[in-house]
């Protein structure tokens, strides 16, 4: 539960959920929000010529930017397991509104590498991504599959870079790292050909320096929608707060990247989702406060 008044978070704590974490509550999620008050945020549209940067209203932006990354090249897009499953959704019908072979894979996805387990079943995970699962499987609905049947990783996206096999990227991020960057230079190093790139971030990096595009994201408390957990219960959560002026968060950028009307309407995108994904089934109508876990309802759907 978030505590915060006019647009400012002051607490986090936990909600009880008798399915996922009981009454407990890390303390890296306790105290994981001073980053959306951060100074050093990215706070408005930015488009590089050569060494300068020029400052771009969001209109014209999202009016250039598609025709931009139409002009060059294959399109290769990375959906940040920080996204909902309504924004990435809307993201990769957005890629293949630009490029019909867009190719789509998983952003990068922090982890410190191992579980941390106590008495009672709450189990700190060593993965720092809210919706990893749920990325999975809408890249899954628009057929983003490997040889192997698994949803293309991080690593491969790198891989398409290097061979060049795509030459415009949009790289979807909000990782909460004021401190260290996600991405360094060597792997930020990789982006150094691309015809047109694309980075939507919290916290500019070596690779928000590369681009040809600088969007500023949302943090989590600055959007709405529905996040699939690692053991795949859907949970849907409001906004919190506004994010800071010149902030557009991701849903309402999609929205109008797709020409939608009206305010950024995630119950829709959510029944659209539903109604067009077995696995997502589920999500069809109200959702209950604790969730829905997905593999129950398609055992119990069959």
């Amino acid at each position: 539960m978030t505590e915060h008044n006019q647009d400012t978070v002051y607490r986090l704590k936990p909600r009880e959920n008798q399915h996922i974490n009981k009454w407990w509550m890390c303390d890296e999620g306790r105290y994981g929000w001073h980053h959306l008050h951060d100074a050093t945020r990215i706070v408005e549209v930015s488009q590089r010529n050569h060494a300068h940067w020029n400052t771009v209203e969001w209109t014209s932006a999202l009016g250039q930017l598609p025709k931009d990354l139409h002009d060059a090249g294959r399109l290769g897009v990375a959906v940040s397991p920080m996204l909902t499953i309504e924004e990435a959704w809307m993201l990769c019908a957005v890629a293949r509104s630009i490029d019909p072979d867009a190719y789509l894979a998983m952003g990068h996805v922090p982890s410190t590498g191992h579980d941390e387990s106590f008495p009672g079943g709450f189990t700190i995970r060593g993965e720092k991504s809210p919706n990893r699962i749920g990325i999975e499987m809408i890249l899954s609905m628009f057929g983003a599959l490997t040889e192997n049947s698994t949803v293309p990783e991080w690593e491969e996206f790198l891989e398409q870079i290097r061979t060049e096999t795509v030459q415009s990227a949009w790289i979807t991020a909000g990782y909460p790292t004021p401190e260290t960057s996600w991405c360094d230079e060597e792997t930020a190093a990789i982006f150094d050909n691309m015809n047109c790139l694309v980075v939507q971030d919290l916290f500019r990096s070596p690779l928000s320096k590369r681009a040809t595009w600088c969007l500023p994201a949302a943090g989590f408390a600055e959007r709405n929608g529905t996040w699939v957990n690692c053991g795949h219960r859907a949970q849907t959560f409001e906004q919190a707060i506004r994010p800071p002026a010149g902030v557009w968060p991701e849903g309402r950028v999609f929205w109008s990247l797709l020409g939608r009307q009206g305010l950024y309407d995630p119950e829709s995108i959510r029944e659209t989702i539903a109604k067009n994904s077995v696995g997502f089934a589920a999500l069809s109508g109200d959702m209950p406060s604790l969730g829905v876990d997905l593999r129950l309802q398609q055992v119990t759907g069959t």
